[in-house]
């Protein structure tokens, strides 16, 4: 279930016009009212609707998910480098091959000679 409150910023459902339009407009929301799974939102300009809690979605700010993104590398800092990078040395942690199916010619190719033209 979705849950969206009052004072929420949210992103409006537009229709699709082709393949490549985006689910939802660019243009953030305020929610202003809720009665059921009905909410009245508001744009910036002052334009008002009620629309179901399906058509919109909660608006998440860019200054939001840069925070979480420092907010992790701090932690990697604290803790010191991470080297994530498979250099293929062939210690007891290296990752053992794929099997190899052995190849074998035909039996009916095992008289088969192969000559080289030489000139």
């Amino acid at each position: 279930m979705i849950l969206i409150q009052v004072t929420y910023i949210v992103l409006l459902k537009q229709k699709k016009e082709n393949k490549l339009s985006t689910e939802f407009q660019s243009i953030p929301y305020e929610v202003t009212g809720k009665h059921g799974d009905e909410v009245s939102i508001t744009s910036l300009d002052g334009v008002s609707c009620r629309r179901n809690v399906t058509d919109v979605k909660k608006y998440r700010s860019k200054t939001n998910s840069t925070s979480i993104s420092e907010d992790k590398s701090s932690v990697n800092e604290d803790t010191g480098p991470v080297s994530e990078t498979y250099t293929g040395d062939s210690t007891g942690d290296s990752v053992p091959s794929r099997p190899v199916r052995n190849k074998k010619l035909p039996a009916h190719l095992k008289d088969y000679e192969l000559y080289s033209c030489s000139t």
